[in-house]
């Protein structure tokens, strides 16, 4: 009853013991063989020795493992950190901020120049519809002239 209970994890034998006696008898085999036969010891051992290498096997290689695992938490935490800095930089360069967006230098001395030569009409002379559509225009412009640099 023992040796079952150990192998069952606690459990009590099926069969009284008086029953397994007879079947014992009738089968002529010794009650502790015929036992062990009927509920199957050893195959029950065997699984449970099984387990326990299994058992062991996983500790050895979580043992093993840990000092690499700890290496890529860290390097991916120290990856993470870099990606938010990249993110936050990004957003602040391209921002409505005007305390962290990067100055971005005038095009006026430009268009003063274009209006001076003739190429270009005066943008504070014009009317709000004269500069939507000029604006447009440039708009184009500067896609064509992106276009034409990326194709080459």
């Amino acid at each position: 009853m023992q040796e079952y209970q150990r192998l069952s994890g606690g459990q009590f034998l099926p069969d009284s013991v008086s029953k397994l006696a007879e079947e014992a008898t009738a089968n002529k085999l010794p009650f502790k063989d015929y036992v062990a036969r009927k509920y199957d010891f050893s195959g029950k051992q065997a699984a449970l020795q099984a387990k326990a290498d299994a058992d062991m096997r996983a500790k050895i290689a979580a043992e093993a493992t840990a000092p690499y695992e700890e290496k890529l938490k860290a390097k991916d935490a120290e990856w993470q950190v870099k990606l938010e800095e990249q993110a936050k930089q990004i957003s602040e360069r391209g921002g409505n901020n005007p305390d962290v967006r990067h100055a971005a230098i005038s095009n006026f001395p430009e268009i003063k120049k274009a209006v001076a030569e003739g190429t270009r009409k005066d943008p504070l002379s014009m009317t709000k519809e004269e500069r939507q559509v000029e604006m447009r225009k440039q708009i184009q412009a500067d896609v064509a002239i992106n276009e034409e640099a990326k194709q080459a």
